[in-house]
């Protein structure tokens, strides 16, 4: 949303009611299944206006529509949610397009930052692959390096370690590498396969060479010859790819260092808008 632009809110009226142990509940009697429960007053009436916009958004993805919230004196009037219940009102920003992310921040808003994108640049799709395939020219193998972690960050799994020292992986034989995660924090990826990518140990190694097969079998009989038990190896190259040629050369490749087949993944280096979204966040 850029700086300066309103975004409409919507007053709904609350039903508050507290228990003997100060727990507090909060009843949306406009959104039918709408309650939140938390240890105080304030938390709760806090989380209302995401579980409120986490309802509406659920309803206007199969195409339904709530009625807007009546006033507060019809449902004093109504005693919808019974006696004892202090009244008051949230503001709700404007329904978006519903997406994951929103839904887990309205469930646990504690682990998001409260910061927003005001701008996003635009990157041109023939200015990126020309900036790629200039890397080696411009000297630009680190920026290059930071680009493909974090283009795997998005498009394979987010839990990458960051390397440092010398380009080419240094003394680590990896330009990075997972590190394994909690189970609880795997739950809330939505790329790749967070099972696998949270207990397993992948390792990634990234290259700018024109001539990239023996780039890759250098690298990856280098990650093998580690013994760290690497169970999965991606190679990002700037160059384009054959997909035959890239076949034969994982299967050759998986003979002789015997590693696991990973699950099938994108062919990033034919899907611009990938590069640009790492672009983007980078």
């Amino acid at each position: 949303m850029e700086a300066g632009r309103k975004q409409s809110t919507v007053k709904y009226p609350i039903a508050i009611a507290v228990d003997a142990g100060g727990t507090a509940t909060v009843r949306v009697p406009d959104v039918p299944g709408c309650i939140v429960v938390a240890p105080t007053v304030e938390e709760a009436v806090r989380r209302t206006p995401a579980a409120v916009a986490v309802h509406l958004q659920a309803a206007a993805q199969k195409g339904e529509r709530l009625p807007p919230p009546k006033e507060m004196d019809e449902h004093k009037a109504a005693a919808t949610v019974g006696d004892g219940v202090r009244w008051e009102t949230v503001e709700v920003g404007a329904v978006r397009r519903f997406s994951p992310r929103d839904f887990m921040r309205a469930r646990r808003p504690d682990l998001y930052s409260d910061s927003a994108t005001e701008r996003e640049p635009e990157v041109d799709t023939a200015y990126l692959h020309f900036v790629l395939a200039q890397v080696t020219e411009r000297k630009e193998e680190v920026a290059f390096e930071h680009f493909c972690r974090r283009l795997a960050e998005m498009e394979i799994c987010p839990n990458l370690i960051t390397q440092t020292g010398p380009t080419g992986g240094g003394d680590s034989k990896v330009d990075s590498e997972t590190l394994p995660v909690a189970e609880a924090i795997a739950e809330r990826w939505y790329v790749g396969d967070p099972g696998r990518a949270a207990r397993e140990r992948w390792a990634f190694a990234f290259s700018a060479k024109k001539d990239w097969r023996p780039k890759v079998r250098e690298d990856v009989r280098k990650i093998a010859a580690t013994g760290r038990g690497y169970t999965v190896a991606y190679f990002v190259t700037n160059q384009q790819v054959p997909d035959r040629a890239r076949g034969d050369l994982e299967d050759d490749l998986r003979n002789e260092v015997g590693s696991r087949r990973p699950d099938p993944r994108p062919d990033l280096d034919r899907r611009p808008c990938a590069g640009e979204k790492a672009l983007r966040a980078g």
